[in-house]
């Protein structure tokens, strides 16, 4: 093509075009060009002083959504890259006041420095986790189409164990009030993540459609404790709540072991089942491995600041 064409091929919008980009994946250096050329609204007035930089994010991406799902579309080895946008978002959320209120969602005041355990070499805390969650949860029951998905908290597993062993009194309210209320016998997935002696976190399943418990860990454990207590679990929920008695002997017990993708270090444990939640529950198969984990972090923080969950790249 002409090189004297590019000129009048400029995106009137601002957004990034592919001829600009020579194939590369877009950059930081990229939006902030953006940005800076883009300081006004469409009625051409200056951005208000109560406008945060969240709402401005907001405001432009959402014109740049489609444009980046083509360009991923054209290129798949972006699909697990965040867009320049987003990463813009990413870092600003990282640097900053620790006491700042960054959203208030689900009942929950979520603060930056709960936030901050989303950078490289991080663990993962219950706050962001249980958060992330609910974002799945939301888009679940958002569309009728979808798998119907429920997700304990990471705090029902540890209170139904705290004592040692498998107490289901200790929870028997759990679904019963508030934003956990649900009816566990109409779903097809109910998930429940676990802290394991604060040191490391991993994820059982049960499936009601398939009669089925699994368990998946990111190191290779088998977990069996584990999924007997869940399974005996949906058998006294199922009974307390609805009067359904749960054949045991008719449930298969699953442990992937090392057949799930698998961590290479000892702090993204929380990531692996945060991600394993979004796959699972968008019916895809675990295409990831360690290596986009740092993306999944990311992901994750962009998906809280936003107040939705994406789906998980191919």
């Amino acid at each position: 093509e002409d090189d004297d064409d590019e000129d009048d091929d400029d995106d009137e919008d601002g957004c990034l075009k592919e001829s600009e980009l020579d194939g590369r994946v877009p950059e930081v250096a990229d939006v902030i060009d953006i940005l800076s050329d883009d300081s006004s609204d469409d009625d051409g007035s200056d951005v208000g002083p109560k406008e945060t930089w969240i709402e401005i994010w907001r405001s432009r991406a959402a014109n740049r959504k489609q444009e980046w799902k083509d360009y991923r579309d054209a290129h798949p080895l972006a699909a697990k890259e965040l867009s320049p946008a987003e990463l813009e978002l990413y870092n600003s959320c990282m640097v900053g006041d620790p006491d700042q209120i960054m959203f208030t969602r689900f009942n929950a005041k979520v603060y930056r420095s709960q936030l901050l355990c989303l950078k490289p070499g991080c663990w993962l805390n219950d706050e962001v986790i249980n958060q992330y969650l609910s974002l799945l949860r939301q888009r679940s029951m958002a569309d009728s189409s979808r798998v119907k998905c429920y997700f304990h908290t990471s705090f029902l597993y540890s209170k139904m164990t705290e004592t040692g062993t498998y107490d289901y009194d200790s929870v028997r309210k759990w679904t019963k009030r508030g934003l956990r209320k649900c009816d566990l016998s109409e779903m097809d997935l109910v998930f429940f993540p676990v802290n394991i002696n604060q040191a490391h976190w991993a994820l059982a399943i049960a499936d009601l459609r398939h009669k089925r418990v699994e368990y998946f860990d990111s190191m290779g454990g088998m977990g069996q404790v584990y999924l007997r207590n869940v399974l005996q679990y949906m058998a006294d929920e199922l009974a307390d709540k609805r009067g359904i008695t749960l054949e045991l002997d008719e449930w298969e017990s699953v442990s992937h072991g090392r057949d799930v993708p698998q961590q290479n270090n000892t702090n993204d444990c929380g990531v692996f089942v945060s991600t394993f939640c979004n796959y699972l529950s968008a019916g895809r198969e675990l295409s990831f491995s360690c290596k986009d984990m740092k993306f999944f972090r990311k992901r994750m923080l962009v998906d809280l600041l936003n107040g939705e969950a994406s789906d998980p790249p191919p």
